[in-house]
């Protein structure tokens, strides 16, 4: 997002790794949305699933359109079932953009549909994402319906390894998971696979750092917890110190350890990953500020990175 141009009019760009820190500055936050939803969340505008030993990126450019259908309220889409959804509420919200454009629908939960007063041309793209063929401007309304997940621990615990094949992208990594070592001696055998590439020898301390924070865990939701646990320990900083490390996360992880929430959302993927837990990072905006009636402000300081760990259920929780 580019905010600051001097002709008043906004554009849209996910070059994400460079820009979001001056998204975040509050010194130069303005309203971006507002959102008419009876359940705060935050709202996604598109997915990263490929990790390059460097950056996050989005796979593949791949879309499907959807076909417009007439609707109460104007043209309707409707997204195709991709699998198991996780319980929630389903609940109807409403977007319009401010100060922004946007060539992505910003969407809360796992959207099932949605509606604008105009036909536009929607795609769905291979994150599941949906993208428009021209962007929308300031004024700019749309609805979605979508289930919000409401789960509890309970409800993740225990939930064991079969994950459905439409994740099966969201497990890969440019290096292997710990638990494709062998046994005998995985910190050799990882020593010796991590030196072979250039591309990846910065993550040569991945296995042990990994080892201090997981521990013997192995349900995916304990492991999860301890990541997360862990992530918590290091400091949020919109200026991390300049690293010799050439890919961002790698630097977060074992060089300063500073970092604002891409280096906090890509390190947890690579981490969640790297012990065979399927993670994406999600970018967008957090939810806001509640301005009564269901409306919840969202300015450009809201602009987020997160993670969505997707397991037994195809749509996933962040």
């Amino acid at each position: 997002w580019d905010p600051y141009r001097t002709d008043r009019s906004t554009s849209v760009d996910f070059d994400w790794m460079s820009n979001f820190a001056e998204l975040l500055d509050p010194r130069a936050s303005e309203e971006a949305l507002r959102v008419a939803s009876p359940v705060a969340t935050y709202w996604r505008a598109n997915g990263l699933d490929l990790f390059t030993g460097q950056a996050w990126q989005t796979r593949s450019a791949a879309f499907r359109s959807l076909p417009s259908l007439t609707g109460p309220d104007g043209s309707l889409y409707l997204l195709p079932e991709e699998g198991p959804t996780p319980p929630g509420r389903t609940v109807r919200q409403t977007f319009t953009l401010t100060t922004i454009s946007s060539d992505f629908l910003f969407t809360g939960g796992t959207a099932t549909a949605v509606s604008t007063d105009r036909e536009l041309d929607v795609a769905l793209t291979a994150q599941r994402s949906l993208r428009l063929l021209r962007a929308g401007g300031p004024g700019f309304t749309y609805s979605a319906t979508a289930v919000v997940p409401d789960v509890k621990p309970a409800d993740l615990v225990g939930r064991g390894r079969e994950y459905p094949a439409n994740v099966a992208g969201n497990l890969q990594l440019p290096f292997p998971a710990v638990a494709d070592l062998a046994a005998f001696d995985r910190a050799e055998e990882w020593r010796a696979i991590i030196a072979g590439s250039r591309l990846t020898q910065e993550w040569a301390g991945l296995y042990e750092l990994n080892n201090r924070i997981v521990g013997g865990a192995t349900d995916p939701y304990e492991i999860v917890l301890r990541v997360e646990e862990y992530l918590r320990g290091l400091t949020y900083s919109l200026t991390p110190p300049a690293s010799s490390f050439h890919s961002p996360y790698a630097a977060f992880l074992f060089d300063h350890r500073v970092g604002f929430c891409q280096h906090f959302a890509g390190a947890m993927a690579v981490l969640l990953r790297y012990n065979r837990i399927p993670a994406r990072v999600a970018v967008g905006f957090a939810s806001g500020r509640p301005s009564g009636d269901g409306i919840h402000v969202v300015e450009t300081t809201d602009a987020h990175a997160w993670v969505a760990a997707r397991g037994g259920w195809g749509g996933g929780v962040a």
